[in-house]
C-alpha cells in the first residue's frame, strides 16, 4: 500500500471516529433536554392538577386551558432542540383547502412507524394549530412521567378487550367509547386537536404480513376510536386532517433520531371534510366513516409508494 493510501484511509477512520463521538454527544444531550422537558412538565402539570381540584367548579374550563401549556412548553423544548442540535431536517408540505388555524378543533390521522413520530408531529405542529392530544394505550399509565402527563392532560385511555374478556364482562364493549365520550366533554372547552394512530400499533413488515394488509406500506386502518370522537365532537371539528410521515433514510429508532442519524424527515398535510352525522350510533354514519377512512388510506399508500420511487432514483 503506498503511503498515500494509507494516509486518506486514516483520514477516513478520524473522520468516522468523529462523526460517532459528535452522534454520541448529541444523543446525550438530546436525552438530557428531553427528560428536562418531561419532568418539568409533570411538575407544572401536577401542580395545575392540585389546583383544579381544590379551586370551584366555575374556575375549571380556565384552568385546564392553562393546563395544556404543559404540551406547549414540552414541545417548544424540544423544537429548541432539534434545531440547535441540528438533528433533522424537517420538511412540510401543506395542502389544505384552508390556512391551519390555532383557533379550531381538528380531528388528525396519520400512519405510525416509531416513537419518533409523537416528537415530530408535537414539534412540527407547534404553531400550526392547536395543542395535540392522543389516544393511549391503557398501559401506557405506568409509565414514568409519561403516564402521569397523558392522564394530567385528558388524555383517552383506549383498552381493545377480546371477545371472550367481553363475553365475560359485558362492561368492557363500552369502555373505550365512554373514555372518548368523557375525554372529549372536557376537549370541548377550548381548541384542541385529537390525535388518531388509525393503524393501531407501529407499522413493521412482520405486522404488515401477519394482518395480511391491502395496502403496501401501512396496515388496515381501525375506525372505532375515530368514530367515537367524530360522534362526540362532531359539532366542534372543524375538519380532518391527514398527516403521512416519511423517513427518506429509513425509519428511525428513538436514540438514531435523537443522535441526529436521520437526516431528512417529511411531513404532508391534507384536510378533509367532516362526514355528515346521522344518528349518533348508526350503521350509515359508520359506513360513511370507513368509506372516507379507505379513501384517505388509498391516497396515503400512493403518496408514499411515490416518495420510495423518488428515494430510490
Amino acid at each position: 500500500m503506498k503511503l498515500s493510501d494509507l494516509s486518506d484511509t486514516m483520514m477516513i477512520l478520524e473522520l468516522l471516529v468523529s462523526f460517532k463521538q459528535m452522534s454520541l454527544m448529541k444523543g446525550i444531550l438530546s436525552c438530557l433536554l428531553v427528560t428536562f422537558a418531561a419532568v418539568s412538565g409533570c411538575v407544572i402539570l401536577g401542580f395545575w392538577k392540585l389546583v383544579t381540584r381544590i379551586s370551584p367548579s366555575k374556575a375549571e374550563p380556565s384552568l385546564l386551558r392553562k393546563a395544556d401549556y404543559t404540551i406547549i412548553w414540552w414541545s417548544l423544548v424540544n423544537q429548541k432542540m432539534i434545531q440547535w442540535l441540528g438533528l433533522s431536517k424537517i420538511t412540510i408540505a401543506i395542502d389544505t383547502s384552508k390556512p391551519l388555524d390555532l383557533q379550531k378543533w381538528y380531528l388528525i390521522f396519520c400512519n405510525h412507524q416509531t416513537w419518533v413520530d409523537i416528537l415530530i408531529l408535537q414539534t412540527s405542529l407547534l404553531q400550526l394549530i392547536a395543542p395535540i392530544k392522543f389516544f393511549t394505550k391503557s398501559q401506557l399509565k405506568w409509565v414514568p412521567f409519561i403516564g402521569i402527563a397523558m392522564y394530567g392532560l385528558d388524555f383517552p385511555y383506549v383498552k381493545r378487550a377480546t371477545r371472550e374478556q367481553i363475553k365475560s364482562n359485558p362492561a368492557l364493549a363500552t369502555l373505550d367509547r365512554d373514555n372518548i365520550f368523557e375525554a372529549c366533554e372536557r376537549f370541548k372547552n377550548h381548541p384542541t386537536c385529537i390525535l388518531n394512530f388509525l393503524e393501531g400499533t407501529r407499522f413493521s413488515p412482520e405486522k404488515h404480513q401477519q394482518r395480511n394488509s391491502k395496502y403496501t406500506h401501512l396496515l388496515s386502518p381501525k375506525i372505532g376510536g375515530a368514530s367515537y370522537v367524530l360522534e362526540a365532537m362532531h359539532d366542534h371539528l372543524d375538519s380532518i386532517l391527514d398527516i403521512t410521515i416519511y423517513y427518506p433514510e429509513g425509519v428511525p429508532t428513538f436514540w438514531d433520531f435523537l443522535s441526529g442519524k436521520n437526516k431528512n424527515v417529511i411531513l404532508q398535510i391534507k384536510d378533509f371534510p367532516i362526514p355528515e352525522q346521522s344518528g349518533s350510533s348508526s350503521s350509515h354514519h359508520k359506513r360513511g366513516v370507513q368509506s372516507l377512512v379507505e379513501k384517505i388510506w388509498e391516497e396515503k399508500d400512493l403518496y408514499l409508494q411515490d416518495l420510495n420511487q423518488e428515494s430510490l432514483v
